[in-house]
């Protein structure tokens, strides 16, 4: 369309319509456990359907050879209907309808030994939930997110780098359907229709080395954590003895830590790539405490903590031929006391294998996830009652792919702008 060289103009435009099924049968006998009579057998039945349409639109002028100047507009509507059935308790039908509209505008110049890049998206929120035809929450609002970046490369071998971002995490439709999305015999989980987006305002300063053989980079953050949506444990107002796991937004925390990777290439069959990054976050939110001397009667205080985390990951890739590849990962993340509980650690270690054939136009992927099944979540907690529990999920598995790249082996649905759609990351899942 354009005769300059980078100067672009693209449209994407996507609709995608889910419908899901579930049904849930619990049972239980009566040993060991004295159970009352409506958790022998239960049937819940759950009826989920979602329609979400994306229109983006990317325009990208390189004004001059140091000057770019991005522009884009995004639309994203969601429409989701959540229908609970049960032999148990009453039903309910809940929607949750989301129109975002948003606008962004970059520039950025580059020279010899400096570059900067400022720039500002600018979003329109409407959200609307129903519970059996009822407004459960709604919100509106118009919001900006400034973004900016600079660099400074004083030689090949270093360069140094500040930021500052405002982002959002939205919370995830999961986080918000007030259906179980999973129970047990004493715990039952389910979402919160009146949970606020959460906002991130974040500070980093990072500094590369680069090597003969590879690189190392390592970065310092500091966050301003608004609402930020966590897990919340409270007693079953129903159910004497049992809980309600849900979600809530906590008072304004903050969070400070580092982060430190490297890219190595060992020798010419073997490179790897080390990560670590720790951090502290100041959280602070509402517990439910027994009353000194009673069995079922609660208060609701105000916790502070301090939660420092770790996390390692190590990648290891092999070269064995020009066409055949290895690939060994692990991660390490370590015990975390939060508001809520203390979780302990996690681990795992995924292996795979790529080969490569028809001269480089088709591959060959097989990966094992979690070979050793050691990925769980396991916790222990004192509120609102003393308690140990571990969760497991779909952590091991095994992948098979076969790509075939066509003509000159340009993807463009793989050159695409990357977009992140601000949704919450542990969507509905408390892993």
């Amino acid at each position: 369309m354009f005769a300059k060289e980078g100067h672009t103009l693209d449209v994407e435009a996507n609709h995608s319509a889910t419908g899901n099924d579930k049904i849930i049968f619990f049972k239980t006998d009566n040993t060991p456990y004295i159970l009352s009579d409506d958790t022998f057998n239960r049937w819940d039945f759950i009826y989920d359907d979602r329609a979400q349409t994306i229109v983006n639109v990317d325009y990208v002028n390189p004004l001059s050879e140091k000057s770019t100047l991005e522009l884009g507009a995004e639309s994203r509507t969601i429409r989701t209907d959540n229908e609970f059935t049960s032999l148990r308790t009453a039903g309910f039908d809940y929607t949750y309808d989301l129109d975002i509209y948003s606008a962004y505008a970059t520039f950025g110049q580059k020279f010899t030994k400096f570059s900067y890049q400022v720039g500002a998206r600018f979003e329109s929120y409407k959200v609307l939930a129903k519970l059996d035809g009822a407004t459960a929450y709604k919100d509106d609002y118009l919001t900006v997110y400034p973004s900016a970046y600079m660099t400074y490369t004083p030689s090949e071998k270093n360069s140094f780098q500040i930021s500052y971002s405002r982002r959002v995490d939205r919370p995830s439709l999961e986080q918000t359907k007030p259906s179980p999305e999973f129970a047990t015999l004493k715990l039952t989980s389910i979402g919160n229709p009146q949970l606020d987006p959460q906002f991130t305002n974040s500070i980093e300063l990072n500094y590369t080395r680069t090597f003969s053989k590879g690189s190392v980079t390592g970065g310092v953050f500091f966050r301003l954590i608004n609402d930020e949506i966590s897990r919340v444990l409270y007693p079953d107002p129903e159910r004497d003895g049992n809980q309600i796991m849900s979600f809530q937004n906590y008072d304004n925390n903050n969070a400070y830590g580092f982060e430190l990777s490297a890219n190595y290439k060992i020798t010419s069959w073997w490179d790897v790539q080390p990560s670590v990054d720790f951090s502290s976050i100041s959280q602070k939110g509402q517990v439910s405490i027994r009353r000194p001397g009673t069995i079922d009667e609660f208060d609701v205080v105000i916790k502070d903590v301090t939660a420092n985390a770790l996390n390692a990951r190590m990648n290891h890739n092999f070269k064995a031929t020009k066409t055949l590849r290895f690939n060994l990962f692990g991660f390490y993340r370590g015990g975390v006391e939060g508001v809520q509980f203390t979780g302990k650690e996690m681990y795992k270690i995924d292996g795979g294998v790529r080969y490569a054939m028809l001269k480089n136009k088709a591959s060959l992927s097989i990966r094992f996830n979690d070979i050793f099944n050691t990925m769980r979540f396991a916790f222990d907690g004192d509120n609102p009652y003393p308690q140990i529990g571990s969760f497991r999920w779909e952590s091991q598995s095994i992948y098979v792919g076969f790509n075939y790249m066509f003509g000159a082996g340009k993807n463009r649905a793989l050159q695409r702008k990357q977009r992140d759609d601000n949704t919450k990351q542990n969507s509905g899942g408390m892993f």
